[in-house]
């Protein structure tokens, strides 16, 4: 539904003189309009092209312990795993692994990808000189370095831990003990949250994606690391020196841990009032932001009823078209955190320096 621009409302003193400020506004705009505007060129067209990429927002780095919920064909995990931001992920979907192949046909490739231990170039993730101390990731050299690993596992071991048939309603009670090896977590990721189905009753679905939410915040809250209950990140040599011979180096694991939902701008989603859901739930939204389609590479917005291939909405190619291409769509990305959570014992200025080493 679209918005109505409301026309500005008329002020006026009863001591001036409505005439003079009416003329006054004439001749600014009509400044305004003679103003020449410069021409763009092809560097300046460059740097803005630049400055927009530059601000995009990807809120993961490689301290990051990450849960993905709610996963479809998985190519938003794929997509993440390549940028090498996070530095452990665990992907999950609510589908059984048949009923998963069945939805997506293309989806094994990608679990393949997922769960290999070489690149997309077929060469060895981890090289000759990897060195595998606990929790420590690959050398700088190695192409898909700090992507994160359980402490003792081998060189071969999946980069990303996939697993099925996980209800996102239900992280903290029926899979807890499958969850248990990984968390606690530094951020829970679910994407587009749907209830699926194709029903046309908007106050319903709203209903049910609003229930669907509280189960999520509910069990997704214990899972949350904290200064006190901090996550396992990956640390390399010099790192775990200096948090072991200074006090100064804290945990970087050792932080409140947040949780990101994205959804469709617009309605029927602004309906669901996420902000106040999230307070009845003890949490606060600290943050939100566009959701940057561009910076993950080959992710697409997958339906929760699967990969239609027939039908009205299928053109005779079988390709998407209309509303079923969400990765055409504007989105916002929600950040919330306990809003009770201590105060982070890991300074914010310490790890950006630290980030900072590690890029240049």
């Amino acid at each position: 539904m679209g918005k109505v621009k409301r026309q500005a409302r008329k002020h006026s003193n009863h001591h001036d003189n409505p005439s003079t400020n009416k003329s006054r506004v004439i001749r600014r705009q009509h400044s305004q309009q003679q103003r020449p505007q410069p021409t763009k060129g092809a560097g300046q067209q460059a740097s803005q092209s630049g400055q927009q990429h530059a601000r995009l927002k990807v809120p993961f780095t490689r301290y990051d312990n990450v849960l993905l919920v709610g996963e479809g064909d998985f190519s938003f995990s794929l997509a993440l795993k390549r940028l090498r931001k996070a530095g452990r992920i665990i992907a999950t979907c609510y589908d059984s692994k048949d009923v998963l192949a069945t939805k997506y046909p293309d989806v094994q490739k990608t679990i393949a990808l997922l769960e290999s231990a070489v690149n997309d170039n077929g060469e060895s993730a981890n090289g000759d000189e990897a060195e595998w101390k606990g929790l420590s990731p690959s050398p700088p050299g190695s192409p898909i370095a700090d992507t994160g690993l359980d402490q003792g596992k081998a060189p071969g071991a999946p980069p990303v831990a996939v697993l099925y048939g996980i209800d996102a309603v239900k992280l903290s009670s029926t899979h807890k003990k499958a969850l248990r090896t990984h968390a606690p977590f530094t951020k829970i990721v679910f994407n587009f949250p749907h209830v699926g189905g194709l029903s046309t009753d908007v106050n319903r679905q709203v209903r049910y994606n609003q229930e669907l939410l509280v189960g999520f915040f509910k069990a997704a809250k214990p899972l949350l690391s904290s200064p006190t209950r901090p996550a396992r990140v990956h640390l390399d040599g010099d790192e775990s020196e200096q948090m072991s011979e200074d006090s100064d180096h804290r945990d970087p694991g050792a932080v409140n841990g947040q949780i990101l939902v994205t959804l469709f701008e617009g309605e029927p989603y602004t309906l669901w009032n996420i902000r106040d859901l999230a307070r009845h739930c003890g949490l606060k939204v600290v943050e939100s932001f566009k959701f940057p389609w561009s910076a993950y590479v080959g992710y697409r917005h997958a339906r929760t009823v699967g990969d239609i291939t027939t039908g009205k909405d299928r053109s005779a190619e079988g390709k998407r078209k209309g509303a079923w291409r969400g990765e055409e769509r504007d989105a916002r990305c929600y950040v919330l955190e306990d809003k009770d959570a201590p105060a982070s014992l890991s300074p914010k200025k310490k790890r950006k320096s630290r980030e900072k080493d590690d890029s240049d």
